[in-house]
């Protein structure tokens, strides 16, 4: 963890849900998240970190839905790993509860169902619902390791090719009926539930990810100290899925212009330079 941290704890509970939000915290999210705690069996608590919005009031959005929730004010955009971890340094929980600000939790006993489902597997280091977009549409949140000419093959002309088809297919998990509940390689990180000693286990995300395969990274760390990552299709969450990364349908115009591009670019190298000479052999 970081240094600069002030290693402050709040009390303790056993589900820290722990937000973090950019100019995108969705109605949806605070007003569903309320009902599931209005519905749990297990102590909650919420905290929100918001990475300097410009365009919304953060501090006076959330009480509105969500009272007792812990609101923290960034000075400025941190990213979305570096944040997650923040906030969990000030909270001890039995689980963590990670979550994107643009979802909706359709199911209101859904963290009963997250708890209940670790409680009864302790070799399963993280679970994640089952993503679909807000008109109900299919969402790919699980995916095997990326080789590592993914980025290419998904930005560029070779994703019109026979081959680039059939890897991305292979990537995002296309064989696989995800109605079924399976052990996965890694999950998108709109929605992740861990358990805490899990979470220091691996020491949290890697804060050199700003934003964009932090999820990629953590849970390959999970894999390789000997516990799972499950994904649970029973369990569903809307997400409001947007591609930063790709608002400008060039990629040079995208380096030049969008930061969230350069972002992804970025962690990419990070990502292949940290994991330089270890197999990536999927788990599936």
């Amino acid at each position: 963890m970081p240094q600069n941290i002030i290693r402050k704890k709040m009390e303790s509970t056993d589900i820290a849900v722990i937000i973090v939000s950019y100019n995108n915290l969705g109605t949806e999210c605070l007003s569903s998240l309320s009902e599931a705690i209005s519905k749990t069996n297990y102590p909650t608590k919420v905290l929100v970190v918001d990475n300097n919005s410009t365009d919304l009031e953060v501090h006076e959005k959330v009480p509105e839905y969500l009272p007792d929730a812990k609101v923290i004010i960034r000075e400025k955009n941190y990213g979305f790993g570096r944040s997650m971890n923040f906030a969990a340094e000030r909270i001890d929980a039995k689980y963590y509860f990670l979550l994107n600000p643009d979802t909706n939790l359709v199911d209101p006993e859904i963290l009963n169902k997250l708890v209940d489902y670790l409680e009864a597997r302790p070799d399963t280091g993280l679970i994640a619902p089952k993503l679909r977009n807000f008109d109900g549409s299919r969402q790919d949140s699980c995916r095997r390791f990326p080789a590592w000419h993914m980025p290419i093959v998904q930005r560029t002309w070779f994703n019109k090719t026979e081959w680039g088809q059939k890897y991305i297919k292979h990537f995002l998990m296309h064989d696989f009926d995800q109605s079924c509940e399976t052990s996965v390689d890694w999950v998108q990180g709109s929605a992740m539930f861990i358990p805490s000693y899990v979470w220091r286990l691996v020491n949290g995300f890697d804060d050199r990810f700003w934003m964009y395969f932090e999820d990629v990274d953590l849970c390959r760390r999970i894999w390789q100290t000997g516990y799972r990552v499950t994904y649970l299709p029973d369990i569903v969450i809307h997400h409001a899925f947007q591609r930063a990364s790709a608002q400008i349908n060039n990629l040079l115009l995208n380096v030049i212009k969008t930061r969230a591009t350069r972002a992804h670019i970025a962690s990419w190298f990070k990502y292949l330079w940290k994991w330089r000479g270890q197999s990536i052999e999927s788990r599936i």
